[in-house]
């Protein structure tokens, strides 16, 4: 014998609600990626550039 499990309703206000978070975040994580990629370029440069007297 199965036993049915109810099916949980979704509200499409939340899940709006949410990917609207979720994309908030993303933009968070890109702008910090991108930053740090930049840093990262700058310091190797710094690295393998020839030293100034």
């Amino acid at each position: 014998m199965t036993t049915k499990h109810p099916v949980p309703t979704i509200d499409a206000h939340e899940v709006r609600a949410e990917l609207a978070a979720l994309d908030r975040r993303l933009d968070r994580i890109e702008d910090t990626v991108t930053n740090t990629a930049w840093r990262l370029d700058h310091l190797i440069d710094l690295l393998i550039s020839p030293k100034r007297k």
